[in-house]
């Protein structure tokens, strides 16, 4: 065809191209609703009726093929219907056919080329005959038949193919394609284009029991009792959905948004003959049935109004096409409700003559070949969709590959799916709860090990319960197992309380009694405990709710902000707390259900002053750091009060930045006092040793607060040439334990060692004594003392399985199931009877926070010889001074 062939100009010809480049565009989805679709409008059958039509299609078809963005599109003769290959079997509608061979051409449109397969498979299935059945199915035939129409195109080697005498792998390797091809092929009958014709309206195929049936009655062969007008609904109504599919988002991808004009068939010449007003009226019908929206649009000619129109049907002129869509549009809803034959059509009268054409016709045709069609929107590009899932991707790595990557690194990511363990990666620390052995908090090798052997003692204790039915109960060690940046060595003070869990463990694992067993969680706070609430509101907390055997938590590190936090949301919930070593003075307010094993820091304050007067000292000097908390606070300011009431001068030292910012006071009538952290004693010692030193002046006596026990349990940062014959006391909160010493330690006591006459201690020493054996045996430094904290743990699991005990011992015999409650548990610890445990007497009855328990200044006297004994210098007590025997 020329360029330009058959462009003639007539009146209205602008407002027609106007309206039907209107209706190719599609409305954005975020559009303003103007009819029952959002994002979509629904399409006339644009009918251009008289001689002046011919010719104007070619004009509608240039312009669309132009531009960077080809709408889809078809031209097409409706006289070629009238030439379709008639040898064989025809297709039922010859010119829906040609359209369909149009529309897969590559020349028309820019767009992917629609599949038809709805259509394809219900054309194949009206063009074939089934024949007499020759097997007991009769359906046999129409199940090959589909077998072969479903693989069409693939290579089909024959089953079993040339190995069939080969050995049985090779057999069974070429077995393997055809089992695929078959499920390939049930997959397609359950969930492809044969569910939707099983589902969809016409040939009613709910008369069949399954689709093969179905099937069977589009045979040409078969279809003699079905009604024609059906069929070929069947297949206008295939046709149609496959262009639907190519329209309608489907899962995640972007083809909704990148269909920005409809499909549009040009329909030249159509007449009763050809075909071209059944295939309209058709589109109509089942548009009005089916009541489903498509995206084709046709714009067809005819010289004249079908024969079997009604008299009255109304043709506006052209002239008015945008007020004729617009009525129609108006009308649509009525008549497609009342299925009117003709209410999908909108008649336009083209005109023979250019007469009367007005002044905006001449120049419509080169407005129509300039006119651009709608892009794709920015967001839906194939680019930006790559770009948009590459910066997901990329997010995603971001805010979870990367953390997760780290956290493993860190052993914060254990693999296992045991529901004990619980971790986070924050703040470049490891937080929350194990208790299992795939999951293990810190870095120090005795901290993990004694972690290890809690766990191992945790799988004999279930096995127990298991096999004995004896009660499992379980306690929560809470304390700050890592270090989110170097820091001296406090973890094998850390391993000491796990080490004391673990001894009365195994104590009750070897029962042959009913005493109940033991199992340990381990929960970290994190450096300082600084993330102690965080653990107990996002881990601990639903940890309680869904375990009732947790009776309570023990531990608790040291007397941070954080860690009152933790005790008083604890304390909400009912759960007991038995801090092991915690001394501030404010903790018994936080909670009802608070017990600690250690007086607080009013006993520790007077004892170092009552140490002080009984030596004859005259000042005694207080070196802290900042009094960011309530511990360092309350001790600092009792230890003022306490000198201030013995009439000795008090020295307030404090540093801001570092400790080496001090002045070492070198009397020897002054008592240095070391109130703050054990991460700073070491650099305290070494301050004062080398100016005192250095001024040839005295060195003053050196009393460390019960921090410092931690330090002195860390063989790695005593080992100081600088600190060699260095002597230094500590405030030691269970001296009963500690100086024990080698008597307990070692692998035999000494013959009237101060065990004699103490069972609970001597029972412990015996745990104790084991548990060292084994670690040196893997060579780990034999300990010259048990430290303080071993012996703390131990009797803390003690009391709760005591208090367990009194509180089974109430409930009646006929019941025989019992489950403890925690605050059940807290009144059983302050109703307790006098304790004796390895740290001496606890009486919880008269003082829940261990206010009457005897304290000891214990002295080093080579802080660098890691096995130089303890040596009780003073012992006190609310009481007073008491005997360091």
């Amino acid at each position: 065809m020329r360029p330009g062939a058959g462009r003639r100009r007539f009146r209205g010809l602008a407002n027609l191209l106007r309206l039907v480049g209107d209706l190719v565009s599609r409305p954005r989805w975020w559009a303003r609703k103007t009819s029952d679709l959002r994002g979509d409008r629904p399409l006339p059958l644009v009918c251009l009726i008289g001689e002046g039509g011919s010719g104007v299609l070619d004009g509608l078809a240039e312009g669309l093929a132009q531009g960077p963005v080809a709408p889809p599109h078809a031209l097409v003769q409706a006289n070629a219907a009238l030439a379709v290959d008639g040898t064989g079997p025809g297709p039922v509608l010859p010119l829906l056919e040609v359209l369909r061979q149009a529309l897969r051409l590559p020349v028309y449109g820019g767009t992917k080329r629609p599949r038809f397969r709805h259509y394809q498979l219900v054309d194949w299935l009206t063009r074939r005959e089934v024949g007499q059945a020759r097997q007991r199915d009769e359906t046999y035939s129409t199940r090959q038949a589909l077998r072969a129409w479903h693989t069409r195109g693939r290579e089909q080697p024959p089953l079993g193919g040339d190995a069939a005498g080969d050995s049985l792998w090779l057999r069974l390797l070429t077995v393997v394609p055809d089992v695929l091809r078959l499920v390939r092929f049930g997959f397609w009958r359950t969930f492809g284009e044969p569910r939707w014709l099983m589902r969809q309206r016409f040939m009613m195929p709910g008369h069949s029991t399954r689709f093969l049936e179905f099937a069977e009655r589009l045979a040409t062969d078969r279809r003699g009792g079905e009604s024609d007008q059906q069929v070929e609904k069947l297949l206008v109504h295939a046709f149609l959905q496959d262009l639907r599919e190519e329209y309608r988002p489907r899962r995640l991808r972007l083809r909704r948004w990148r269909r920005t004009t409809y499909v549009t068939a040009l329909l030249d010449g159509v007449s009763r003959e050809n075909g071209g007003w059944k295939l309209l009226r058709l589109v109509n019908d089942v548009r009005n049935e089916s009541t489903e929206h498509d995206p084709l649009l046709v714009v067809a000619t005819a010289p004249r109004l079908g024969d079997d129109l009604p008299a009255d049907t109304k043709v506006n002129p052209v002239d008015h096409a945008g007020d004729a869509w617009r009525e129609w549009e108006r009308e649509l809803p009525v008549g497609r409700q009342k299925l009117r034959p003709y209410a999908r059509f909108l008649f336009l009268a083209v005109p023979g003559t250019a007469d009367n054409a007005h002044s905006e016709d001449d120049g419509a045709w080169g407005a129509w070949d300039r006119r651009s069609w709608p892009g794709v929107p920015l967001l839906a590009r194939p680019w930006v969709a790559v770009a948009a899932v590459g910066a997901l991707v990329g997010a995603l790595v971001l805010a979870v590959g990367v953390p997760l990557f780290t956290a493993r690194v860190n052993g914060c990511l254990p693999v296992t799916l045991d529901p004990g363990v619980v971790v986070e990666w924050s703040a470049g620390e490891c937080i929350g709860y194990s208790d299992d052995a795939s999951q293990v908090f810190g870095a120090d090798a005795r901290l993990r090990r004694a972690q290890a052997l809690v766990f191992a003692s945790n799988d004999d204790a279930e096995r127990l319960a298991e096999d004995t039915g004896r009660p499992l109960v379980t306690l929560v060690y809470f304390a700050d197992l890592s270090r989110a940046k170097a820091s001296p060595g406090t973890d094998a003070s850390l391993a000491e309380e796990l080490e004391g869990l673990l001894i009365q463990q195994r104590s009750l694992n070897r029962e042959t009694f009913d005493r109940p067993l033991l199992r340990v969680v381990v929960a970290n706070g994190g450096e300082a405990m600084d993330q102690a609430r965080t653990v107990v509101d996002d881990m601990l907390l639903p940890l309680l709710a869904d375990d009732p055997s947790v009776l309570g938590v023990i531990g608790m590190g040291l007397t941070a902000p954080s860690t009152e936090d933790a005790i008083r949301a604890l304390g909400d919930q009912g759960v007991p707390v038995m801090a092991t070593t915690l001394t501030g003075t404010v903790l018994p307010e936080l909670s009802p259900t608070y017990f600690q094993l250690v007086p607080g820091n009013r006993v520790q304050a007077a004892a170092v002053v009552a140490y002080a007067v009984q030596n004859a000292k005259a000042k005694v000097v207080v070196y802290h750091p900042p009094l960011t908390d309530n511990y360092l606070t309350t001790l600092v300011s009792e230890t003022r009060d306490a000198a201030a009431k013995a009439g000795l001068q008090y020295v307030d030292e404090g540093w801001s930045a570092q400790v080496g910012d001090v002045t070492a006071v070198c009397e020897a009538d002054a008592v240095l006092f070391y109130a703050g952290r054990e991460n700073a004693f070491g650099n305290f010692l070494r301050k004062v040793v080398e100016e005192c030193d250095r001024a040839g002046r005295p060195r003053p006596t050196i009393i460390g607060d019960d921090t410092v026990s931690r330090f002195m349990a860390q063989a790695s940062v005593r080992d100081d040439n600088a600190l060699a014959n260095q002597p230094a006391l500590f405030v030691s909160m269970a001296p009963h334990v500690v100086l024990a010493r080698g008597d307990c330690a070692g692998p035999t006591p000494t013959p009237g060692a101060p065990l004699a006459g103490d069972p609970p201690l001597e029972t412990f020493c015996r745990g104790y004594r084991s548990l060292v054996k084994e670690a040196t045996a893997e060579g780990f430094p034999e300990p010259p003392w048990p430290g303080e904290r071993v012996g703390l743990a131990y009797d803390a699991a003690g009391l709760f399985l005591q208090a367990l005990q009194f509180n089974q011992r109430r409930r009646p015999e006929a019941q025989t199931e019992y489950q403890a409650q925690r605050p059940a548990i807290a009144a059983e610890l302050r109703m307790m009877p006098l304790y004796k445990g390895a740290t001496g007497a606890v009486d919880l009855q008269r003082s829940p926070t261990g206010q009457q328990r005897a304290i000891a200044l214990v002295e080093i006297t080579d802080i660098a010889d890691p096995t130089a004994l303890p040596l009780c210098r003073f012992a006190f007590s609310e009481a007073g001074e008491q005997s360091c025997g």
